[in-house]
């Protein structure tokens, strides 16, 4: 196996060789580069099959190189991201670029191992974590419990969901746990929510989702010990993802779309459809986003500057009385959407088409 080193300190890349080897013996370290864009030059004319590289780089972040690697498609080498720190960003983008695992540093020996071992016997599966990650987080939270957490969630299993929670973030709340302890764990279990997410969907829409998901930061959660709101995200996550893996219920977004054409001039809101149809908020920005290309918000807007376009036309009304009839905030609105979505403004617009027309 040739495996790649990414990082821009010369002892870190020695150090994690040499861990390598104590690991497996027979593995071949092809290169040890000091930043991404020397690993791009170096994939466009050599194969590896493996890529450990750390996140945080100048000039080039581990993250963006990999984005470059998979869209210049430059190797299908198995990619590894190595991190000192809890960024909940990186989730959300390692997620959309399917990473092989991430590990925190110090890496450990053994879980260096287990996930070398994985590869080797060509399992295909994207990891976030194993058993060694319980020294890592230098706790007593079990990897099994957040195992059983997880898929507490995945059944929707309020009983479990609480239990397990609970024993979790018990342990967070305890005497010496410093920060940077809280923060791995954290920053792992919403990692696991996110791959909960792909089990319905490979490509989930990343921004709603993130926005559900950092609705309640865990950080406030914890700091103020509240068993109680910590389990009920958790319920409420487990009962989104109930409801966006019930397929047959994609078939409400015509319900929706319906009401829409008739409402669109008032002051609608996904919130307010969410109630109305008895659907998950976030599940029906994601149905939304994935029928018409958009947010919510966008089309509506789209919805109104249409029909701007027909009174316009077929109207001798000012344009701030077609915005106040469209719902729109005041004339200015109207006129920054409308010359956004068709490159002029409403009189500009009202006079070309007088114009055709022979008006």
């Amino acid at each position: 196996m040739r495996i790649m080193i990414v990082d821009d300190e010369p002892f870190i890349r020695e150090g994690f060789k040499k861990l390598l080897e104590m690991a497996d013996a027979d593995l071949s370290v092809a290169a040890e580069l000091g930043n991404g864009r020397e690993a791009l030059e170096y994939l466009e004319k050599n194969k590896v099959d493996l890529i450990f590289a750390d996140i945080k780089m100048p000039g080039m972040t581990g993250l963006e190189m990999v984005e470059k690697i998979r869209e210049k498609k430059l190797s299908d080498a198995e990619i590894v991201i190595l991190t000192g720190f809890a960024d909940f960003e990186y989730a959300r983008r390692a997620m959309k670029l399917g990473i092989r695992d991430y590990l925190l540093k110090p890496v450990q020996l053994n879980e260096l191992k287990k996930l070398l071992r994985e590869i080797s016997d060509g399992k295909s599966e994207i990891k976030n974590t194993g058993e060694a990650r319980e020294s890592i987080f230098n706790l007593n939270i079990r990897q099994k419990d957040v195992d059983l957490l997880t898929d507490a969630i995945r059944k929707n299993d309020a009983e479990l969901i609480k239990k397990y929670a609970s024993i979790i973030f018990r342990e967070l709340r305890s005497d010496g746990v410093n920060a940077e302890m809280v923060n791995a764990v954290i920053y792992h279990i919403l990692f696991c929510l996110l791959e909960l997410a792909r089990e319905f969907d490979n490509e989930p829409e990343e921004a709603e989702l993130m926005q559900y998901i950092d609705r309640e930061p865990f950080e406030e959660m914890i700091a103020e010990g509240d068993d109680n709101d910590i389990s009920d995200f958790l319920l409420d996550y487990a009962d989104f993802l109930e409801e966006a893996r019930n397929q047959e219920r994609r078939g409400i977004i015509e319900d929706v779309d319906d009401y829409v054409e008739g409402h669109y001039r008032e002051n609608l809101s996904l919130k307010e459809l969410s109630q109305k149809f008895y659907v998950n908020k976030v599940y029906l920005g994601q149905l939304f986003k994935k029928k018409h290309g958009m947010l919510f918000k966008d089309y509506i807007t789209l919805l109104r500057v249409n029909d701007a376009e027909k009174m316009l036309t077929e109207t001798d009304l000012r344009v701030y009385a077609i915005a106040e009839e469209l719902g729109f905030s005041n004339a200015d609105s109207l006129i920054g959407k409308f010359l956004q979505l068709k490159g002029v403004t409403p009189n500009q617009y009202r006079i070309r088409s007088r114009m055709r027309n022979g008006n």
